[in-house]
């Protein structure tokens, strides 16, 4: 007998190309010691050890193009294992991180990441709504983000005019609108 969660590690392992959405919102990390009895009887919360082997094969994933964890508690620590995987992912272009518990560290560690080169496909990070991070620190990030995608548009358009200029056809652009199946926990 198997459970939801190891149905969804099996496809996220498995490469399932059916699986392009991750939207995991709500999902809870434990609750934390102070949490009443009420509040902890009411989360049926993910252990960490499950976050982290759910992460883990998020980095290794090659069909998730998106993934939502929003206001499901997520940490500084649990926000550095997701920025690791982005060093290995190489389809993921949409991460939203919104209404958690992270602080100016986790940008930091994603920046760290997205500015080493490591990972070229990460085009949106939704860090909003996380009171921990510091305005300026935010801003800054918003900022390079957005720098981010001009460089990607403005190198996509060079590779474009080569192979034009090549005369080589173009690539088919209807790959990107391949019917899309999505995971919803919550």
């Amino acid at each position: 007998h198997t459970t939801g969660l190891e149905r969804l590690l099996y496809r996220i392992e498995q490469n399932d190309p059916s699986l392009r959405e991750l939207i995991l919102d709500g999902i809870t990390t434990p609750p934390l010691p102070s949490s009443s009895q009420q509040q902890q009887q009411q989360q049926q919360p993910l252990s960490f050890k499950h976050l982290e082997v759910l992460i883990e094969a998020i980095g290794s994933n090659t069909s998730i193009k998106k993934c939502s964890l929003q206001h499901s508690q997520i940490t500084n620590e649990i926000a550095s294992m997701l920025a690791l995987a982005l060093v290995d992912n190489t389809t993921m272009t949409s991460l939203s991180l919104r209404g958690n518990d992270l602080t100016s560290v986790a940008v930091q560690n994603f920046y760290s990441v997205l500015n080493s080169g490591e990972n070229r496909t990460l085009r949106v990070l939704d860090i909003s709504n996380n009171v921990g991070i510091d305005e300026d620190v935010s801003e800054a990030f918003e900022t390079f983000m957005e720098q981010r995608a001009v460089k990607r548009m403005l190198t996509m358009q060079a590779e474009k005019a080569k192979r034009i200029a090549k005369g080589l056809p173009l690539l088919n652009e209807m790959l990107e609108e391949e019917s899309e199946d999505d995971w919803r926990i919550g």
